[in-house]
């Protein structure tokens, strides 16, 4: 796994994450954060915490009689190895939308004495076997930048 802020490769244990409400809102003069992940070691960090929001999801779907798909002409909720493989783009929508903050807590640390906090997800791509995600990041009140911005 490879983490870089503004272009620069950073250690993990210098980033933690927004805990608050304000996690996935825009925050002024953001920095750039970009986590490079083998896809095999992203599929297992992600399995559990997917298998249970689709379980939930399938209980929400008894109650109300209602079937949203993942993606268009989808029967059933996938297997997160096939909704990745096969259906990447809407894969990437659907983590966006409901797995950001599961992801962040799961590989970051959260602290408040961190000099840098990631605030959201903004984009994912796949290439190759490593699973590309990026967002935006900023320096807590109290530490100063010390990338460019």
């Amino acid at each position: 796994m490879e983490i870089t802020l503004s272009g620069k490769s950073i250690d993990i244990n210098e980033i933690s994450y927004n805990a608050g409400m304000g996690f996935g809102k825009p925050v002024p003069r953001p920095l750039i954060w970009e986590l490079r992940m083998d896809t095999g070691e992203f599929l297992t960090l992600m399995k559990p915490v997917y298998d249970e929001m689709i379980a939930d999801f399938k209980k929400d779907d008894e109650v109300t009689g209602e079937f949203n798909p993942p993606y268009p002409g989808a029967k059933d909720y996938p297997e997160l190895e096939k909704f990745v493989r096969d259906e990447f783009e809407s894969f990437a929508d659907f983590f966006i939308t409901f797995l950001s903050f599961e992801f962040v807590s799961l590989v970051f640390s959260y602290s408040e004495e961190r000099k840098y906090a990631v605030n959201n997800i903004d984009g994912m791509q796949r290439i190759e076997n490593t699973i590309h995600i990026k967002g935006q990041a900023h320096a807590p009140r109290g530490h100063s930048p010390s990338f460019p911005i």
